[in-house]
């Protein structure tokens, strides 16, 4: 059965898929993205000239925030349920 991501989960695909695209467009990664089972976002990362590497959100969301620490740009992944306030602050 394919169950549809709720929508949290929709915002927080997309915030990193900017980021992602971000970075792609600066040269640092190439990206793409396929869902796997239960409707589980999964992020097909190569960085540099290195192999595709598969990610989780979570762990994707942890790369991201890595290369743009190193280049000094504050990013910060999308805030879990629970934080509307915040949520509407990141997605800005």
């Amino acid at each position: 059965m394919n169950e549809t991501p709720p929508r949290y989960h929709i915002a927080r695909q997309r915030h990193l898929g900017k980021a992602l695209d971000g970075l792609q467009a600066s040269g640092r990664l190439d990206w793409t993205w396929r869902y796997g089972p239960k409707a589980t976002a999964h992020y097909l990362i190569r960085a540099g000239h290195g192999e595709v590497q598969d990610f989780e959100t979570r762990d994707a969301e942890k790369l991201v925030q890595f290369l743009f620490d190193a280049m000094g740009v504050t990013w910060k992944p999308m805030p879990y349920t629970g934080y509307r306030p915040q949520e509407a602050e990141v997605v800005s």
